[in-house]
């Protein structure tokens, strides 16, 4: 029979990780299989899957660097964020990913063993319930969640979703509605990572009407912050170093301008450094994130308390932004920027 194990866990996290190391183990699959099994919660208050497959394995010069972003395996057929954002959502999820054993063809043939990599990843999570009249006599409770043999067709987790009681909620939401969100960052990874969380949060809040534009420099986004400076419903989230995609102003010198130019959105620091944090706080930044973002709840938090702090005065900036002055230029190290 097989198990049907009820965890407890962030849903999107996990699909995301497990449909990743199976799409991965399925690209290197030719014969044998791919398999997916749950090794159970440990003593850390983490959920273990292990990844199996019988491919071509992974060559010892790229085992330590698989979770690099940018590290692809060459044969063009992805875009080698895959494993990387596996490693990111795992950290997120208070855990963590990593190769465990992987022979190549060449060595298990030569060992009389079968070739292929196991893959390990863990996230914060517990076990709820399991349904014993559904597993094996022979089978551990806890022990084997999916198991596919590889085919063409898709594999795919499906994990039941066991929700905490929720007490009522009102209808009237706790974020406003409408909001622009603005990420700055110059890895795509991170821009998804913050992106996604920023979206589930809102949903969460009731909130609707959230839009986001994503830029990897400040001097991409500095013309659309300018241009809705005096409007309340505006977050803005930014690193600090955007140079891998050819950024030269910093995060700190997004801040400050923002700041003197009377920036009323909400203005967050996701640097990841806590020096920088910091830095940014003092700058005028509202709120600062890590990296891996912390969870949900936090986020809300966070969100409701500037947006409640900030509802004295509305009346005024809303005014204020119907202000269509032409806006005259200035400039941060040589580069120009719109005052």
């Amino acid at each position: 029979g097989a198990n049907a194990v009820h965890v407890r866990t962030d849903m999107y996290i996990l699909n995301h990780v497990a449909s990743n190391f199976l799409s991965n183990a399925r690209k290197f699959t030719t014969d044998g299989f791919v398999k997916l099994t749950f090794c159970g919660a440990n003593s850390n208050g983490l959920l273990v899957f292990r990844v199996q497959d019988t491919g071509r394995g992974v060559p010892a010069t790229m085992r330590d660097k698989l979770f690099r972003t940018e590290v692809t395996t060459g044969d063009q057929r992805g875009t080698g964020l895959g494993l990387p954002s596996c490693r990111i959502f795992c950290r997120a999820a208070k855990g963590y990913a990593r190769l465990t054993e992987s022979r190549l063809t060449d060595e298990a043939a030569a060992e009389s063993q079968a070739s292929g990599s196991i893959f390990e990843f863990a996230v914060e999570g517990s076990v709820v319930s399991v349904e014993r009249d559904r597993i094996a006599d022979d089978a551990s409770p806890e022990m084997t969640l999916v198991e596919q043999h590889h085919t063409d067709a898709a594999i795919e987790l499906t994990v039941p979703r066991v929700s905490d009681p929720q007490p009522h909620v009102s209808d009237r939401p706790l974020l406003p509605h409408d909001v622009r969100v603005f990420v700055v960052d110059d890895s795509d990874i991170n821009r998804a990572c913050i992106h996604r969380s920023l979206e589930k949060v809102a949903a969460r809040a009731h909130a609707i009407g959230w839009r986001f534009v994503h830029y990897e420099t400040v001097e991409s986004a500095m013309p659309a912050l300018v241009d809705v400076r005096a409007e309340p419903r505006t977050v803005v989230t930014v690193d600090q170093n955007l140079f891998s995609k050819g950024g030269i102003i910093t995060g700190s010198k997004l801040i400050s301008t923002l700041v003197a130019r009377e920036f009323q959105g909400c203005i967050i620091s996701a640097s990841g450094d806590a020096e920088i944090e910091a830095e940014h706080i003092k700058l005028g930044a509202h709120i600062a994130w890590g990296k891996p973002l912390p969870n949900r709840a936090t986020i809300l938090a966070d969100l409701k308390h500037h947006f409640d702090a900030s509802t004295t005065g509305s009346a005024a900036r809303e005014e204020e932004a119907k202000d269509d002055t032409p806006s005259s230029y200035t400039s941060i190290d040589g580069v120009d920027l719109p005052d």
